[in-house]
Formats: structure tokens, sequence, C-alpha cells
């Protein structure tokens, strides 16, 4: 089945010649001209998201609109649409009558009268009427009224509606279908009231005439008293996203960090459409209780569809709060919108550091932080109590890594003679010394890297040290103190720590690509949904795109990648076990040579003597797994 693309306001009647009913009869038999004014009328809504299905606005026969329907639904190029709401409200009387236009015989048409507060809120002059009958009563043509209600916008019909006090019909059921039945003959005004938040567009406002005539297989035509109407909605993707942003831009799910670095994070949600129309927008973040918050880091910009950012602030367009780990950014939907209450922006971006502390999880699992964007999942909700909401997570949450050394200090060559109180010192790549504290009570490790510590680093009663917190990179250990009656390490021990990361590779399930910087890219290859990348982003950057299907401006597809599982290894044969790099270094005792004139033995610690320390190191490699976050 076709589809056809529409507009952002767009309906799809089934009906015949006009959605109020034909405006001339010729086929009627002379018989059924005249309208059965003792029956009542009904008017069911089948609801659907999906492009518009060629032949539905074509006038065909009600079954023939129906049947379309069906199949559209069946192919999946339409859904059915629940908890949609429609209000409407009779504002006149339909007649059928004769009148001669000119030409040789007179033409049967069919008209509607209209109360006073409709004809005044259309702006209805006497140029505009069609008919008068002897009564004085006036009618209209449905192209006169067509016209008219077009010139109206959303906004101010649905005032006419409340302030004339329209009745609701059932919201949508699962099927996308409502009914409203037992309704007098007349004219009727609708308006979708009650639609979804992410939609983009949505059903302008229609007459709905009872009776109305259908079609039958001989081209004639008939009046029918229950009405199908198929109006639709198209609604965009709602979704979120977080990354972790490197100094050049690229996007990843995984990197590894020092206790203490500010790590920075980009979140990217979309807007919904009609955000000035709901109650809510909120987006939570709760960190791992091994990463905080750099307090008043975060920036949040309103992202036009366009590429055009806006700096948003906090206390007008949005709310910022911190409770313990869970930080939260409650926007103003108001605010986020113009006077219709349509979205300013297309998505919103906020940049935040965090450092991962002394509480981090070494290794795997790594440390993630959650985040959710709620949304009210219709508009026009007035009661908290009654707004449903929409919880949307990213499909991978990213994550922080950090590594440890665990170091065990022995003598004589043997494991089973631990040696307490060696001291040793940290230092960087530079052997620069580096800071550190003891951890706290409960907190795997004996140490960890802290820029303001004043630690001396000491061995345990079992001769171990624990230092967390550390990344790729390069460190030495440098042994300061030993025991009596043993030598210091000659050396410093080279500890060189290995990741894979910011490395991607080709896949068919991948949602990164390296951009080409000032070109465009889209969600459809008809070019319909845009990306809006991040600003200022060199070639050869990778974005997440959060999908696997990306296409270019000539609508093909993009080469996409995964970034590849975090995976480490050390300088050493027996390398890292889950982010530790495990070292035995053993310490040899001193000579012992007598003093001139006296029988006391000394420690000469000699060139021979320092010659005669070991430092045996193991670890075991392994490679972490990259652990999926999938979507609620």
């Amino acid at each position: 089945m076709s589809i056809k693309k529409q507009g952002r306001k767009s309906i799809i009647i089934a009906m015949i010649m006009t959605l109020l009913g034909a405006s001339f009869l010729p086929s009627i038999a002379k018989a059924d001209h005249i309208i059965d004014t003792t029956k009542k009328g009904s008017i069911t809504i089948y609801k659907y998201d999906g492009e518009e299905v060629e032949g539905l606005h074509d006038y065909p026969t009600q079954a023939e609109a129906q049947a379309a329907a069906t199949a559209a639904v069946a192919a999946g190029d339409i859904t059915p649409m629940e908890g949609v709401g429609f209000s409407y409200l009779k504002v006149g009387s339909v007649k059928q009558y004769t009148k001669n236009e000119g030409t040789e015989q007179n033409v049967t048409k069919i008209g509607y009268s209209l109360d006073a507060a409709t004809i005044a809120f259309l702006g209805l002059v006497a140029a505009d009427v069609d008919f008068t009958d002897a009564d004085g009563v006036d009618y209209y043509t449905t192209t006169m009224l067509q016209g008219k209600l077009a010139a109206k916008t959303q906004t101010q019909v649905e005032a006419f509606m409340s302030a004339n006090l329209a009745d609701n019909m059932p919201l949508t059921n699962a099927s996308g279908t409502s009914t409203v039945a037992n309704l007098d003959l007349g004219l009727y005004l609708f308006i979708e009231s009650v639609y979804p938040s992410n939609a983009t567009s949505i059903t302008a406002p229609f007459f709905v005439s009872v009776p109305m005539t259908d079609k039958a297989a001989d081209d004639s035509y008939s009046w029918i008293y229950d009405i199908n109407v198929f109006p639709k909605n198209q609604v965009q993707p709602i979704d979120i996203d977080k990354n972790i942003v490197d100094e050049n831009g690229n996007e990843m799910k995984q990197v590894d960090a020092e206790i203490g670095e500010s790590v920075p994070f980009l979140v990217r949600a979309d807007v919904p459409l009609q955000i000035g129309r709901l109650l809510k927008y909120t987006i939570t973040d709760t960190l791992s209780v091994g990463l905080t918050y750099d307090t008043g880091s975060y920036a949040v910009q309103g992202v036009k569809e366009d590429g055009t950012r806006v700096t948003l602030v906090n206390g007008t367009d949005f709310t910022f709060t911190q409770t313990g780990q869970e930080i939260k950014w409650d926007f103003t939907t108001t605010a986020m919108a113009d006077a219709s209450g349509l979205a300013l922006y297309k998505l919103v971006e906020i940049r935040y550091t965090a450092k991962p502390n002394e509480h981090a999880v070494v290794g795997v699992p790594g440390n993630p932080n959650d985040i959710t964007l709620e949304y009210s999942k219709n508009t026009n909700i007035e009661d908290e109590d009654d707004d449903e909401i929409i919880t949307k997570v990213p499909v991978e949450l990213p994550k922080v890594y950090t590594y440890a050394i665990d170091l065990l200090k022995f003598g004589d060559s043997d494991t089973a003679n631990p040696l307490e109180g060696v001291e040793f010192e940290l230092l960087d790549k530079d052997r620069t010394k580096m800071n550190v504290s003891q951890t706290t009570a409960g907190v795997d490790g004996s140490y960890y890297l802290n820029a303001t510590g004043t630690a001396v680093i000491k061995t345990l009663a079992d001769g171990k040290i624990y230092i967390k917190g550390l990344e790729a990179g390069t460190y030495y250990l440098k042994e300061t103190a030993t025991n009596q009656g043993y030598n210091l390490l000659a050396e410093e021990i080279e500890i060189i720590i290995t990741s894979n990361e910011g490395t991607y590779t080709q896949s068919a399930i991948g949602t990164f690509a390296p951009i080409t910087a000032g070109a465009k890219y889209y969600r459809d290859a008809n070019q319909k949904h845009e990306f809006i990348i991040p600003a200022g982003l060199t070639t050869g950057t990778y974005v997440n795109f959060g999908r696997v299907n990306v296409y270019d401006e000539d609508g093909d597809p993009v080469t996409m990648y995964i970034q590849n599982p975090l995976a480490w290894s050390a300088n050493y044969a027996m390398g890292v076990t889950n982010g530790v790099i495990v070292l035995k270094v053993n310490n040899t005792r001193g000579f012992l040579i007598p003093k001139t004139g006296d029988t006391t033995a000394m420690l000469l610690y000699g060139i021979g003597a320092a010659l005669a320390a070991t430092a045996i190191i193991g670890s075991v490699a392994t490679k972490k797994k990259k652990k999926q976050e999938e979507t609620v």
C-alpha cells in the first residue's frame, strides 16, 4: 500500500464528495432525498499513527476506506493509537434544498445553518450565505465553512470549544477507535483535544455532518447516519542518550580514568513537539556511588532545527536539583515552547563532569550512571494524578573504569614471610610523586589516588598494599624505606597499563560513525528526520547516533561502527586481573660485616647488596567484557 507525505497538520476522512456531505446530489433517487429526521447518528473515529494511506482521501465508500485502513495496519504502514481524545460540539443543522443557480434546471444541494456563536467565531458575513429558506434561516456551503475553519488556529478553536462547553469522546482504545452514539442530526465541530506528546502532526479541526452521503457500487448516493472518520497523527521518536566525550569530541560508552579526574558527559534528549502542552519533561541522572558530580559543572542548551544552540537558564527554563547521587533537570514546559505550545527546540543537550572517587569499583562492572527521561504521554492533562508518564532510558549506559595495584612485599624469597611497614611512593609517568589517601572503613583497598592526600604508603601486616584509582598509562613504584636488615630496591618498579579506549570496529549493529564536518545526517533515506550533531566537530570525529540506520545527504547508508569493549593489559607476563595489577616483590637481606675494632655486626648496603635485591612481579591478563544495558 502506498504512502503519501503529510505536513504538520493533516487529516484523512472517509467521505463522499466532502467531509460535510455532497454539496450537490446528482445521483440520489428522488425517494432518498429526504433526510429521516427520526433517526439518531453516530461517529466512530479510527485513530492511527503513520503516513496517509492512499485512497482514504479519494472519497471511497466507507467500506472501502475501512478495508484500506485495515490493510495498512496489517502491513505496518499505520499503527492504531490508544489514549487519543476528541472533543465535539454541535454547531448547526443540515438541510437539503433545491436552488436555481442559473442553469436550465434547479440544483439539489446540502447546506448548513449555524448558531450565532459559531457564525461570529468563523467571521461569516451576509455575502457568505448560499441559501436562505422561507423562515429566514441562512445556510452555508461546505466549501465556505471549511475555508473559514482552516483560517483558525488550533488554539483558537480549542478556546471556542471550551467556552461553549464541548463534550469529550472516550479516549481511543487499543484498536485506536472511539465512538459517540445517539447523536442528534446536525453539524458537529471536532477537535483533537488529547493527543500524543510526541506528535509532529495533529488532526486539524474538522466538521462532520450527521447524516452524510455515501457512494454505492453503482455510483449512486444514499444517506448514512453512522459515520466513520479516519484522522491520523504523525509522531516522532523521543529518545535520550548519554555518552562520555574525549578531548577531541569523540563519543564513547566506556573510558578509564584516575580517581579525582573529571570525566565529561554529554546528554542528548529529543524534545516533544507539543512540549508546551505537557505537565512533565524531566531528565534525572543518578550517579553510581563511585562517581562524584562536579558541583556547578553542568551547562544546558536547547538546540533548534537549524542547529542553533541557545543556553537555557536554571530557574527559568528548568529547575536543577541535587539530592545525594541524583542530579535532576525539571524543565518548565511552557518556557520550552512558543505561544501556541509548540517546542522551540528539537533537542536539549546537557554537559557536565563527574569524578571517580574513593568508592569507585575497580575493573568490572565499572562505574555507570543511570539516566532517565520522563515526559507526559498526552497533551492537555490538567491533573498530575491523571498524567500518564513515559520513561525512556539509553540503550546503553556509559561507564567509567579504573584500575588498581595489589602489591605483596615479602622477604628472603618466601611469600609466607610478608614484610610489614615497607614504604613506597607512587610516581606518575614523569616520575612526579602522586598523592594518596587511606581508604575509609568498608571501602576496598588500603589507598586511593587523592590530589590532596598526605598518606604514606606502607605495607600492612600481611605485607600488602592496594592502591586504587589508576587509568591507562605509565606509573612507578619507588621503595623509600624497608625493614631493618633488608635492602631497598635499587630501581623503581615501572608499571605500564594499556587499554583500547577510543577504538571502534565496523559493524552492522553499530551506532557510532565518524562524521564529515558540515555534512548532514538523517534517520531515514528520504531525508525527512535530520540528526543534529554536536557543534564544532572536525571530520573523523565519532558520534553516537543511537541507531544502526543512518543516511547521508544522498540517501545512502552510512557505515556504522561499534566501540570496542574496553580491554586492558600490563607490561608483565602475568598482567592484569579484572583491572588489578598484581605485584609480588621480594626483598633480600644485606651482608653482615664487622666494624673495625668492634665485634658488633652492621649492615652494609653497598652496590653488591643492591644488586642482590629483586622484584618478582606477577599478574594475570584478562579482557573486560562489555556489558550491554537494555531499554525499558
